[in-house]
């Protein structure tokens, strides 16, 4: 114990040179050099404990020994050891082995001068089989193993930190170790290579000392390899260059790649969330960064790290792969789950700390190869585990181009399957990036059942292939910058999904979504946009889904001809339930349209836009050409259905009409229709049902079929109209063989009658339309043709003109809109409008009444159910309606009782006069009244009497059948209006007060005969409206006991003397001589005493007191206190 050796030298021994054993124990040697022996330094048994083996002016070195310069084994704890050379020796550096050998810290000098460290040794330069030890500031290079080595089951809980293992920390040279630069293997577990701390307030800066370079080196960086080799955390890593102390940071790649978790490797996790630990690896030039692999390799994690480049140090090395996920690895995690944004005193920046950023990788950002469990059996329907996540990355080169970019950003090639690339949540969104030639590109992988697919979701991919000079054609073959390409048989595979947080936001990439030769992949929820060339781009690809709430817009322009979708040489592909030309937002639909057109198919076959309607409908609308185009004489067999084309899909949403036609068939394209049917099933069995499309506001025609080689092309059961700059249909240059329009000759309340042109065969179809103009927006019936002739029961003709077309019982061809014939105005549907009950009388109401006057209105529809628009009414009488009208509202009378009832209901709510010409309109009312039907309306109107002189008479009239608006169930459709005109109210004359009024006053003034039977309508605590406020209080208030009314009662604070005290401000009516008020206090609103107040004000306004209360005592030093004012009704 406690000897001290200093500068000594062993050589030549046939045993150990210096060897601890025993209870040797705080022993110092000082500067011993140790050549040529056995071992150069040994240290076992489980009392060799608290030596310390240190170097001192330059001596020191343990050399040349046959097995190992320094070995500590069988137990020997809490030595320290600090070397500068250990070289040479024949089975490696450093040896540290055993169960019990533990609590040691070993550590070498850095940048003493060249050729220091632990080097070319026989073996690995430090091999570990022992738990919790300490390795740091090692410089390992030219060993014929691994620089480290940690091994076996008893290897756990050891720390490595600030390692130089691959090449010459004096001069950067390369030194390959002819292994990895550390291996783990065997077992080893709970081992962390990098410092947990945080070095810095703000963990920004990185702290060279610590960081631990691995570059040079013959095979990986890092190697963790093994089934039972788990729970390693990697942090504070430089890997693929060396710093030196001459010649500072060099590119020294290793051999493969530069950190690889293999063979069953698990709970590895790779990264820091701060600057001052992260891994950042760089040239990697033959492999990838982070290779992960085997059927067992699962639940590791890489988060935080910089890969391609260092934020710190400026470099912009990439490698070949950035992240590889092969041969069955699954449930891995790359990327941790982050906030979305964080928001600072500049703005919104986005925080990417737990994120990993890749760039510059000559290959693939990340390279995805598998997932899923590999263990499972997983049958149909079922749902798989044990997916990779790739989550909250920056995979992205910089806006700038050069080396940064990443060829692919995520590369998902056969085997990948289950996986989830994004996510719901938007800290999971990956940022794809100013990648080459695509964001993420699924290549040759083929999912045989749509539960396996991997999940490609919530993602943002912006601008690929932006910085690209020549991105190439992407109908020509393979080109650069896709958003998301799938290519090579890609099939059963899934981008975005049916949530909205669920939507890929791809944008301004040369095309957003790109399918080549792809096979039932599905396109869901995607929000596409501004990209150069087109938006989605299907090449030799068929039966794809395209659909549902995809948004597509302002992509493509008219030099590159790719549009919103163009689909190319394919077959059986879908597009449904998608906006093409504008994007979502309540009922507003906007956005810039595609250019040069909405949707475009060339020479593809059997392919449908649009399904069974509802959610399946597209909306096409705003583009820069038409909507739909259809060209080429491989065209054929398409269907385009259900949408809306140049139109809103619902009431109220403002769109704009495609700028060119709503549909347009050229160059060949044959055998397409344009509307026709859809088989649908029910319990009744298969049927057709219609599918037409609703197509307007183009710039050019509804439907244009061009050329002598476009034919057989039907158009049926759609709703065209208000093309002001086109026709409806226009068959032009042979297009469907231009087959002449049918002719109407008449047209009866009970059906149409007309002929075709000969060479129209029997059997043809002959549609019928009501439209405004000469068109077809309303489809009212059809029949086939008979002797050249046709008649067609019709009933419904909501528009003055009807028009036909034909549709050629051979060949399928449709024609253009008949030339239209006017109904007679007695085939108009038609709204009579008369007053319900007697003829207007005369009252007289009190000056300090509450006057209401009622017009009882009944509405009749016929030929027609009827939409009533807006209804109108003309002040009459010497009255000021500006100012003595209160309100008025609309009741549909469902009881027929002539006067407002429970059971009935309003159209509109109370609204004020505030016009000078005395008419009050009620506008944007949507009452429909079937044919036949009758209802009973009630216009009510309430006046303030106080603001109304003695003598003063009030009283409305409807003068004529322009005070209603109405239309037919279609809007714009013509009504004939007649009534019993003028319709009158009660006339009400002003008369002086009959003193104060009552609550039974009030209940006889605003309850019918049947209500004021029923205590719980009329009664002082009853509450008709359901508005919390009973009948006393509304008499109180002054409010209308009918009408849904916000308390009035207003709380706030009143300062004086320097203390602040509570108030309760509320209305109430002059006069009445049967109300009290008061206030109430509770500690916990459970026992209510009787409180105390002043009156702080009182203002009289139009009959109406506005009263403010002062509670007692102040705030300061009551504590918890409720209070509530009470109003109470006294006999």
């Amino acid at each position: 114990r406690e000897n001290t050796l200093r500068h000594m030298r062993v050589e030549d021994c046939g045993g150990d040179g210096v060897r601890f054993e025993g209870a040797a124990d705080n022993n110092l040697l000082e500067g011993v050099t140790v050549l040529r022996c056995l071992n150069g330094m040994r240290l076992t048994g489980g009392d060799v404990k608290f030596n310390r083996i240190i170097p001192l002016d330059q001596m020191g070195p343990m050399d040349d020994n046959v097995n190992f310069g320094l070995r500590l084994e069988a137990g020997a704890r809490l030595n320290l050891a600090t070397v500068i050379n250990v070289r040479s020796n024949g089975n490696g550096g450093i040896r540290v082995d055993g169960a019990e050998t533990r609590f040691n810290v070993l550590n070498g000098v850095l940048f003493q001068q060249a050729n220091t460290g632990v080097l070319v040794n026989g073996g690995p330069g430090i091999w570990v089989s022992a738990p919790e030890n300490v390795f740091h500031t090692f410089n390992c290079a030219g060993n014929l193993g691994d620089g480290i080595l940690l091994e076996g089951p008893d290897c756990y809980g050891d720390v490595l930190y600030a390692i130089r293992s691959g090449y010459d920390s004096w001069d950067s040279g390369a030194w390959a170790n002819q292994g990895s630069g550390i291996h783990i293997r065997g077992g080893a577990h709970r081992i962390r290579i990098g410092k947990v701390e945080v070095d810095d307030v703000d963990g920004n800066q990185e702290v060279v000392h610590e960081t631990s370079y691995l570059a040079g080196n013959r095979d990986h960086g890092i190697w963790i390899e093994g089934t039972n080799t788990r729970d390693i955390t990697l942090n504070a890593l430089a890997v693929g260059w060396g710093l030196g102390l001459i010649n500072g940071d060099q590119m020294l790649p290793n051999g493969t790649h530069g950190i690889a978790i293999t063979d069953g490797a698990r709970d590895v996790s790779v990264g820091g969330i701060h600057r001052s630990i992260k891994v950042r690896i760089a040239n990697q030039t033959n492999g990838a960064a982070i290779y992960i692999a085997g059927s067992q390799t699962s639940s590791n994690e890489v988060f935080g790290c910089e890969i391609g480049y260092s934020s710190i140090r400026s470099y912009r090395r990439g490698n070949k792969v950035g992240i590889h996920l092969s041969e069955g690895a699954f449930a891995n995690v790359i990327g941790r789950r982050g906030e979305a944004y964080q928001v600072s005193e500049a703005g919104v920046i986005r925080n990417y700390e737990s994120a990993n950023e890749i760039r510059g990788s000559t290959e693939a950002g990340i390279l995805l190869e598998s997932g899923g469990d590999p263990a499972q059996t997983i049958t149909a329907g079922q749902q798989p585990t044990g997916g990779n996540v790739i989550q909250n990355n920056f995979i992205s080169g910089f806006s700038s181009g050069g080396q940064s970019a990443n060829r692919i950003g995520i590369w998902i090639r056969d085997g990948a399957v289950a996986n989830r690339i994004g996510g719901s949540n938007p800290g999971e969104r990956n940022e794809i990036n100013y990648n080459l030639e695509a964001g993420i590109l699924i290549d040759g992988l083929q999912v045989a059942r749509q539960n396996l697919a991997n999940r490609i979701v919530g993602n943002q991919l912006f601008r690929n292939g932006h910085t690209v000079a020549d991105p190439g054609t992407p109908l020509a073959g393979w080109f650069q910058g896709m958003g998301i390409g799938l290519v090579n048989n890609a099939r059963g595979n899934l981008i975005g999904g049916s949530l909205g947080t669920e939507a890929n936001e791809i944008r301004q990439n040369q095309v957003g979504i790109y399918l080549a030769n792809a096979i039932s992949n599905s396109v869901v929820g995607n929000t596409v946009r501004d990209s150069k060339m087109g938006g989605v781009v299907l090449v030799d690809s068929s039966r794809n889904l395209v659909g549902l709430r995809n948004e597509i817009y302002d992509n493509g322009t008219a030099a590159l001809l790719l549009g919103g979708i163009t689909i190319t040489n394919g077959s059986g592909n879908r597009v449904i339930g998608s906006y093409v030309g504008a994007r979502f937002g309540d009922n507003f639909a906007f956005g810039d349209g595609n250019e040069p057109w909405g949707i475009g198919i060339f020479n593809s076959a059997d392919n449908r836009i649009g399904d069974h309607g509802g959610d399946q409908s597209n909306l096409i609308v705003g583009n820069l050409g038409s909507g739909v185009l259809i060209s080429g004489a491989g065209a054929s067999g398409n269907q385009v259905a259900n949408n809306f084309v140049g139109v809103a899909a619902v009431a109220g949403m403002f769109v704009t009409g495609n700028e060119g036609a709503g549909i347009r068939l050229e160059n060949g394209a044959n055998n397409n229709r344009i509307g026709g049917t859809i088989p649908l099933r029910d319990k009744a069995g298969v049927w057709n049902a219609p599918a037409g499309n609703r197509i307007g506001k183009s710039g050019t025609d509804g439907v244009h079929v061009a050329g002598a080689a476009t034919t057989g092309n039907s158009i049926t059961y759609n709703s065209i109209a208000d093309h002001a700059s086109g026709l409806g249909i226009q068959n032009v240059n042979g297009g469907n063989g231009e087959i002449p329009s049918p002719t109407v000759t008449l047209v009866t309340p009970a059906e149409v009658k007309g002929t075709v042109a000969a060479g129209v065969p029997d059997g043809s179809l002959v549609q019928v339309f009501s439209d405004a103009d000469d068109e077809g927006k309303v489809f009212v019936g059809e029949g086939l043709v008979a002797g050249g002739a046709f008649q067609i029961p019709v009933a419904a003709k909501p528009f003055a003109n009807i028009n036909a077309t034909v549709t050629h019982g051979i060949t399928g061809e449709t024609s253009e809109f008949s030339t239209p014939v006017v109904l007679p105005p007695e085939l108009f549907a038609g709204l009579h409008v008369a007053r319900t009950t007697n003829p207007p009388a005369a009252q007289d109401i009190p000056l300090n009444g509450v006057p209401r006057i009622t017009m009882p209105l009944k509405l009749t529809a016929s030929g027609g159910p009827v939409q009533i628009t807006s209804l109108s009414l003309l002040a009459t009488g010497t009255v000021n309606e500006a100012t003595a009208l209160v309100g008025t509202r609309l009741i549909r009378d469902n009881d027929k009782s002539g006067d407002y009832s429970s059971g009935d209901e309003f159209l509109a709510e109370p609204i004020q006069f505030t016009v000078d010409d005395s008419t009050r309109s009620f506008l944007n009312l949507d009452a429909v009244i079937l044919e036949g039907e009758t209802q009973h309306w009630l216009v009510e109107v309430e006046l303030d009497a106080a603001m109304a002189g003695v003598g003063e008479t009030v009283a409305f009239e409807m003068p004529s059948a322009s005070y209603i608006g109405s239309q037919g169930l279609f809007p714009g459709s013509p009504i004939a209006e007649t009534g019993e005109f003028v319709i009158r109210s009660d006339v009400l004359s002003i008369v002086p007060d009959t003193g104060p009024i009552t609550f039974p006053d009030w209940q006889a003034i605003h309850f019918s005969a049947s209500e004021l039977s029923d205590p719980a309508v009329s009664g002082p605590l009853g509450n008709a409206d359901n508005d919390l406020l009973p009948n006393v209080v509304e008499y109180a208030y002054g409010t209308d006991p009918h009408l849904d009314t916000a308390d009035p009662v207003v709380a706030g604070e009143h300062s004086d003397a320097g203390q602040t005290f509570l108030t309760l401000t509320f209305p109430l009516v002059d006069g009445l001589s049967d109300i009290v008020y008061g206030t109430d206090t509770s500690p916990d609103l459970i026992g209510w005493t009787t409180g105390s107040f002043e009156i702080l004000s009182d203002t009289l306004t139009n009959g109406i007191h506005l009263i403010q209360l002062k509670l007692l005592p102040p705030v300061a030093g009551v504590g918890s206190r409720y209070y509530r004012l009470n109003i109470e009704l006294i006999p």
